[in-house]
């Protein structure tokens, strides 16, 4: 299983249930569980000649141990030799990652929502800013029209008198100043 580099062995657990194996017995086993861990299906074949060389072990080595080695392990519905812990090990490993991969998922999605609403907000301010520059219409609903000055003012179209807005020139001339003073530090 080459998703899954790692094997959880649990000490305790594997001394207590090889404690009557001598060192090649336990060896074969431990090579074994390897292996059925790499494969993606989780099965051995029966095949004994396979099992050796998986084992490391010569054929009349692979006899002697068989016996103990194999008694860890049941044959699925497919006739392959699987091991219990090897499976619940598997599917404890194959929940891990699932979860960890979907918490990093999410978060990678909270951070791009927030990016993507820094952006808009950013836009927004963007827009706030050059708008400020566009000359907007008097409201007349709330405007005081009795005060002579102000009604001096007002052109027929509801803008102010265009006499005192700054020219187009006048206000990218504005614009680049504060750009200049920004990057340079000094106006």
């Amino acid at each position: 299983m080459a998703g899954y580099p790692y094997l959880p062995l649990w000490v305790n657990a594997f001394l207590g249930d090889t404690m009557h194996m001598d060192n090649r017995e336990c060896g074969a086993y431990l090579l074994l569980l390897m292996v059925a861990w790499k494969k993606s299906d989780g099965g051995l074949p029966d095949d004994d000649k396979i099992l050796a060389r998986w084992a490391r072990c010569s054929k009349s080595e692979w006899a002697r141990v068989k016996p103990a080695v194999m008694a860890f392990w049941t044959k699925d519905a497919r006739g392959d030799f699987v091991q219990k812990r090897l499976e619940i090990e598997r599917t404890y490993v194959v929940g891990r990652t699932q979860k960890a991969s979907a918490a990093a998922n999410a978060k990678w999605l909270k951070e791009q929502q927030k990016r993507d609403a820094d952006a808009l907000s950013e836009q927004g301010r963007s827009s706030r800013q050059a708008s400020a520059l566009i000359p907007r219409p008097i409201d007349t609903l709330t405007s005081n029209h009795t005060d002579p000055a102000r009604a001096a003012s007002l052109s027929p179209t509801g803008f102010a008198a265009p006499a005192k807005l700054p020219s187009v020139n006048q206000r990218m001339a504005a614009i680049a100043a504060k750009s200049r003073k920004a990057f340079v530090g000094t106006a």
